[in-house]
């Protein structure tokens, strides 16, 4: 959902007065009180997000834009002069998932089915294939209403499989023009996980369910930041072609998690057993079995006493 709204001295305007402006319209019709502790004011790119404090003030958040990233992101400079933010109304960071579960109002329901479905099918949340097919269903039966035959085909879905299913899941674009399917493709797993939701079933219960699956996974409800695995340089080729490996860094009040967001795979967990602002101390011993299965150059030794966590 996207909002157009005019304030006047806006330089001076706190994310709170935003936030605030945003629940007290009718368009969006939630219960103001209840979404001011759910929800915050985020400014994102794709080189930095940052959930703002209540008192900052997004102006000059946005005027100090390009000093942010150089501190706390990498990429070119000409990338970062052309770096462009907007705001977004994204789940607090800091809200208690236990508390979240138990939300019963619907369009405050539905905000957080959004969200949780745009990290989906961005690959911020790593999980099965047959959990990808069974959420894209899930999301196809709230879109398009029930199954109808003449319209929902094989055809259908693989032309419309990017907005249900992660990239790594789907067919690749350059073969859907081809007018067959394997039973075990991604667009017949598809159909079928949408055929099988009953016609009666109501968006209200199959929001619930998409969350309930969501809130099951412990990187729920990070903020998401990236980062770079750095590889050990091994003789002089290895020097010539070295190079950092790129993943997403998921941090909440669980732990850390390091993810592979192009194969949605999860490379790491690390467990939080005390934090403060400063600094977490946190288990290096938990690791996801999958960073044994990475491909030879990832394969090494992770040994962390001690994570620094930066904040603005």
């Amino acid at each position: 959902m996207t909002f157009f709204m005019e304030v006047e001295d806006n330089s001076s305007a706190s994310a709170d007065f935003l936030c605030q402006a945003i629940f007290s319209s009718e368009e969006l019709g939630v219960n103001r009180t209840l979404a001011s502790q759910v929800f915050a004011l985020w400014m994102c790119s794709p080189l930095l997000s940052l959930q703002l404090k209540p008192t900052q003030k997004p102006y000059r958040i946005r005027q100090k834009w390009v000093s942010l990233l150089e501190k706390y992101s990498h990429g070119s400079c000409n990338s970062l002069k052309r770096d462009e933010p907007l705001l977004y109304l994204q789940r607090n960071v800091f809200f208690a998932q236990s508390v979240e579960e138990k939300i019963k109002d619907q369009k405050i329901i539905e905000l957080l089915y959004e969200e949780a479905r745009d990290n989906i099918l961005e690959g911020r949340y790593p999980c099965e294939i047959s959990h990808y097919i069974m959420l894209g269903g899930i999301q196809a039966r709230i879109e398009l209403g029930p199954y109808n035959p003449h319209i929902h085909t094989i055809q259908y879905f693989r032309e419309e499989q990017a907005k249900y299913l992660p990239q790594h899941v789907r067919k690749s674009a350059t073969w859907t023009w081809l007018p067959i399917s394997s039973k075990t493709s991604a667009e017949v797993r598809l159909l079928e996980q949408f055929k099988r939701i009953p016609t009666g079933a109501n968006n209200r219960k199959l929001m619930r369910k998409y969350l309930d699956f969501c809130w099951s996974l412990p990187f729920y409800g990070s903020a998401f930041f990236e980062g770079q695995i750095e590889q050990p340089v091994r003789g002089l080729m290895s020097l010539l072609t070295h190079q950092d490996t790129p993943v997403l860094v998921a941090i909440n009040s669980k732990g850390v998690y390091v993810i592979d967001d192009i194969n949605c795979s999860r490379l790491a967990i690390l467990t939080v057993i005390a934090f403060s602002r400063q600094r977490a101390f946190i288990y290096a011993t938990n690791l996801d079995k999958n960073i044994y299965e990475m491909p030879k150059l990832l394969r090494m030794k992770l040994t962390i006493s001690t994570l620094k966590i930066i904040s603005t």
